[in-house]
Order: C-alpha cells, then sequence, then structure tokens
C-alpha cells in the first residue's frame, strides 16, 4: 500500500521559560515551519540555527538570555500520515486502550483539533525535553505529546480531548523515528477504516472555531488560522510554566 507520509524535524533546541510578567506573555511563533525555513533571525538574536524560525520574536529578553535549553541528543524525524474519512476511531481507541498488539506505537490525533503539523511539533518537543529532565507528566512518551497538545492542565480530561472518540472522521497519526517507518504505517492503515491523505489536506478537516473554543481564545480567531496558530503554540510552549 502506497502511503503519504510527511516527515518533518523537531529542533534540538528549545525554551524552558521562567514565568514571564504577564505584560510580557506573547505567541513564540509567527508562523509554521511547513512555509519558511528554519533558520531566520538565529544570527541576530545569537541562537543556535535550529531553533524554530521565529521563535525568538515576541520572546521577552529575560527568558532568552536565561533558559535556552539543548538537549542532549538530536531527536527523531516525525512522521505523519493523515486518515479522512475515518469510520472506525471508537473501536481504535478502545483497542489502543486495550494495547492491541496490531497498533504500533504512535499517537492518534483527532485533526479536527488541529491548526498546523507544528502544533503536534512543538508539543512533540515539548515532550522529548520532558523525558530527559525526567518531568513528564504522564506515563510514556507518546502520551506526553497528545498531552501537550491540549491546552487543558488535567491529564485525563487532555488525552480524551485531543485523541480519538465516537465522532472523529480524521486522524492524524505520528510516529516518531530516524528513517520513515513505513512497515508500522502500513500496518496501523491495515486498523483503519479510513483514506490515507496528504497532510496538507489537514486545513479541509480543522474545525477552526472549536479549536479556538477549547484554547479560549476569541471565537473571529477561527477566520485567521495563521494568527490562531500563533496563540495555540504559544499556548502550549508555556503550558505548566505561565
Amino acid at each position: 500500500m502506497s502511503l503519504p507520509i510527511a516527515s518533518f524535524a523537531l529542533p534540538s533546541l528549545f525554551l524552558t521559560p521562567l514565568p514571564p510578567p504577564p505584560s510580557e506573555i506573547a505567541p513564540i511563533l509567527s508562523a509554521s515551519p511547513t512555509a519558511q525555513s528554519f533558520a531566520p533571525h538565529a544570527q541576530s538574536q545569537n541562537l543556535e540555527p535550529d531553533m524554530p524560525a521565529s521563535l525568538a520574536q515576541g520572546i521577552p529578553s529575560h527568558i532568552l538570555a536565561e533558559s535556552p535549553t539543548k538537549l542532549e541528543h538530536n531527536l527523531p524525524a516525525m512522521h505523519i500520515v493523515l486518515f479522512r474519512n475515518v469510520k472506525n476511531a471508537d473501536a481504535l481507541r478502545k483497542r489502543v486502550i486495550a494495547a492491541d498488539p496490531a497498533i504500533p506505537d504512535c499517537v492518534l490525533v483527532n485533526a479536527a483539533l488541529v491548526v498546523d503539523v507544528f502544533q503536534v511539533q512543538t508539543a512533540a518537543t515539548r515532550a522529548f525535553l520532558a523525558q530527559r529532565q525526567n518531568t513528564m507528566k504522564t506515563k510514556t512518551l507518546l502520551s506526553e505529546v497528545l498531552y501537550n497538545i491540549s491546552p487543558l492542565f488535567g491529564i485525563s480530561e487532555s488525552l480524551k480531548t485531543i485523541g480519538l472518540s465516537k465522532s472523529t472522521t480524521a486522524i492524524l497519526a505520528v510516529m516518531f523515528a530516524e528513517n520513515e517507518p513505513l512497515d508500522k504505517f502500513q500496518s496501523l492503515a491495515s486498523c483503519i477504516d479510513g483514506t490515507p491523505s496528504p497532510v496538507y489536506e489537514l486545513e479541509l478537516e480543522r474545525d477552526t472555531l472549536q479549536i479556538a473554543k477549547l484554547f479560549n481564545l476569541d471565537q473571529t480567531l477561527s477566520k485567521s488560522p495563521d494568527r490562531l496558530l500563533e496563540l495555540v503554540v504559544g499556548t502550549i510552549a508555556l503550558k505548566n510554566y505561565s
């Protein structure tokens, strides 16, 4: 089976911000890295080139000066397949909960609640950082990624909200590996009654109004996906810090 697997790099440098004054809290990112490179502003800000493109924009100077954290090892790539027209999400959720060995290790996200792939990239980077620092809120790296995608602080509530449910009709399947895990994605695809689709079709599945409500943002932002992404990613980056 041919699968439209999309692969993305995870930045190996991330900020663990000190709680800034409320007046200085600002969005962490200004655009999706799927649309621009990771390197701009690195030299002018004296940052390493693997920092995300606009990570330095809008971050208070005391955070930049005091808290950049370099992960000890390079992070694996993030690989994603979007499944649309899914008809068995609830059954799939139950199989994941039961640790069905037929389901490979992955993160299964309700695609309707993802503005852009960069939302998942940010959550994943935070999860790997927490794993290295022994500060994870959940029991596994994969559940930590799912937890970080959500703005909610309750673990069970976060996993239920961002994970699969009876009403889920589009799934982002996420795996982490140095090389493209085609065999694992093929195994997963055999368990999903849905259509493997290019990840850029996420914009056809995302529910920006529901995302704005989930993140407690002005609902008019549902008409401005780029601005919505800024605030969503900023919220994820500062979760448990602000």
